[in-house]
């Protein structure tokens, strides 16, 4: 079942969420936004006392970590928060072992169990949205760059232009076969309203590897389809904020990102940014603005200085 409002807080991992107290968060949902808590944020929330509408995450390893003690230890502390999440885990994670995700924490019988028939009994109710599209954004941009290069070679050297001419067909077809499976061709814009899109970016154009942002390849997509047409803005707080200095020094751990809790370092964050910059620019920068929903970051961070640099 869908949800009406028109307004959400999305609320990520990040050390910044430390600088907003309750009184915060009573203000915004009386002004009425609805308050979705990502992964390691449901520390901070259990933290101050503050029970959030949604609860949402999408790696096993952080859900059955801290996450887990946090959340089954609170009695019926979350008994009015929604669990929001992907229909992966059931039938053994059968699903998930399709697409070929990769978690640290092993897809067995009992994790499985744990995490489809023992963790929604913490909450109101579990909103399991079945995933319609794992999406490669490495096709799609390198299928870009391949047309612009043809162009130019057909001026200069038509023989070069006819072999990649070959190639280029081979990504079409590549791309008939996406929609036959899913769909929805790799380079165009997934209706998020009518189906649950989880975008897979393995990597960008060439041979960049990129580690994938959860918030434009899952919680965007999830909350686009979850909320659907009363939606018109996202708030987004603990997202992106990706500390600039000191990177290379001692790294202290951050408290409410599970896993690897150290900042990130030079390489990763440049991975992050590059996927965000990548996927928002691709996904949701016009999709956004031809469904008239607004998109801000509470705090000016790496991510927010990447989306004004894209408009």
């Amino acid at each position: 079942m869908k949800d009406n409002s028109s307004k959400v807080l999305l609320v990520g991992p990040s050390y910044k969420i430390a600088d907003y107290d309750i009184d915060y968060f009573e203000n915004k949902r009386r002004e009425g936004y609805k308050i979705l808590s990502y992964t390691g944020s449901i520390l901070y929330f259990r933290e101050i006392g503050f029970a959030p509408d949604y609860f949402s995450w999408i790696d096993p390893t952080s859900v059955l970590s801290q996450d887990w003690s946090t959340i089954t230890e609170s009695g019926d502390f979350f008994k009015n928060t929604d669990m929001l999440t992907a229909d992966l885990f059931k039938n053994n994670a059968a699903t998930y072992k399709k697409h070929r995700l990769i978690t640290a924490t092993s897809m067995n019988k009992e994790n499985c169990r744990r995490i489809t028939e023992e963790l929604p009994k913490f909450f109101n109710k579990c909103h399991w949205h079945k995933v319609r599209l794992i999406n490669s954004m490495a096709r799609a941009s390198r299928f870009k760059e391949l047309r612009e290069k043809h162009a130019k070679l057909l001026k200069i050297r038509p023989r070069q232009a006819r072999e990649l001419q070959k190639k280029i067909r081979r990504i079409e077809a590549a791309r008939a076969e996406d929609y036959k499976k899913h769909g929805v061709p790799s380079a165009d814009t997934p209706d998020f309203r009518k189906h649950f899109y989880f975008i897979r970016c393995d990597k960008l154009s060439g041979h960049v590897s990129v580690s994938a942002d959860k918030l434009t390849t899952f919680v965007l997509p999830l909350v686009l389809h979850h909320f659907g047409d009363s939606l018109d803005e996202i708030r987004i707080l603990g997202f992106g904020d990706l500390k600039e200095d000191g990177r290379k020094e001692k790294r202290e751990p951050e408290p409410y990102r599970t896993g690897d809790s150290v900042p990130y370092t030079q390489d990763q964050h440049d991975r992050f940014i590059g996927s965000f910059k990548f996927l928002f620019g691709h996904y949701y920068s016009d999709y956004l603005q031809k469904n008239k929903i607004k998109l801000s970051f509470e705090n000016e961070n790496s991510y927010s200085r990447t989306m004004e640099g894209l408009k």
